[in-house]
């Protein structure tokens, strides 16, 4: 994907003291006319690589970097929908489309982790009624 609109982190995403221009970012990804628009949060604005890396708990080192080169997957039951949106299919899944701020905690597998259960269990009842995990 970094390769399609051009911003790849070993390119020109380097750790250096001077603040990265996100906006510059968001406008690269949305001259691709994906099926997303991407935004330049104000959170990070007027942050280095280096300060954005330690909010979001991780540093990518390029020696861990896998290669996934190869043929896409193809999809077992037949064509793929050109559009999916779970809110429209899930109404009554509330957790679903909900983005929380996990701020400098780091524990993103453990948002991640929540999050997925709340949606699946939601969408197993479906009455939106379900078992919800709070954060």
């Amino acid at each position: 994907m970094c390769e399609k609109v051009g911003y790849c982190e070993k390119d020109n995403l380097r750790v250096s003291a001077t603040p990265i221009d996100l906006q510059a970012i968001a406008d690269k990804v949305n001259s691709s006319n994906l099926s997303w628009k991407a935004e330049a949060p104000d959170r990070f604005k007027n942050m280095t690589v280096e300060e954005i890396q330690v909010s979001l708990g991780t540093i990518i080192n390029p020696e861990f970097l896998v290669d996934l080169k190869g043929e896409a997957p193809v999809h077992p039951e037949g064509d793929v929908p050109d559009t999916f949106d779970a809110r429209t299919k899930w109404p009554n899944c509330k957790s679903i489309g909900t983005i929380r701020d996990q701020a400098n905690c780091g524990s993103c597998w453990a948002h991640g982790t929540t999050e997925a259960y709340n949606d699946r269990a939601c969408i197993a009842d479906y009455t939106g009624k379900g078992p919800s995990l709070p954060l």
